[in-house]
């Protein structure tokens, strides 16, 4: 199943005031579900963000509050700058592989010994790099 993510920025300007909100709904990814997140500030400052949705919820709820969401800051005054969709597939989370293989010691002492005769053989070596 598909359902497109969604983007609106919004903006006011009147009374001294130059403000941007922005309302995303997305994939949360960890279980399939949705989020409606959001962001707002004065323009050119760090924004404040925040999640409308505490917890993910259903395609069909997330997208009544985001339109909820949008709505009333237009009913506030603020103008729709920009709308976009992205096609989300909607899949469960992706679970870690599992790990099969196990990593099998190798006594100290072995690597040590190798380790010495590595060393001693690349320096007999030396005499031939110069």
């Amino acid at each position: 199943m598909t359902n497109p993510g969604k983007r609106t920025d919004l903006s006011f300007q009147g009374g001294g005031s130059d403000k941007v909100y922005q309302v995303e709904l997305v994939l949360n990814h960890r279980n399939g579900e949705f989020d409606v997140n959001y962001a707002y500030g004065r323009r050119g400052a760090t924004f404040n963000t925040g999640s409308k949705t505490p917890n993910p919820v259903s395609y069909a709820k997330a997208e009544r509050i985001f339109d909820k969401l949008v709505a009333s800051k237009v009913a506030k005054g603020y103008l729709i700058v920009s709308e976009t969709t992205s096609p989300v597939k909607t899949v469960p989370p992706i679970q870690k592989p599992v790990v099969k293989a196990a990593v099998k010691m190798v006594p100290r002492r072995v690597l040590n010994i190798a380790d010495t005769a590595l060393v001693n053989g690349m320096l007999g070596q030396l005499p031939e790099l110069f």
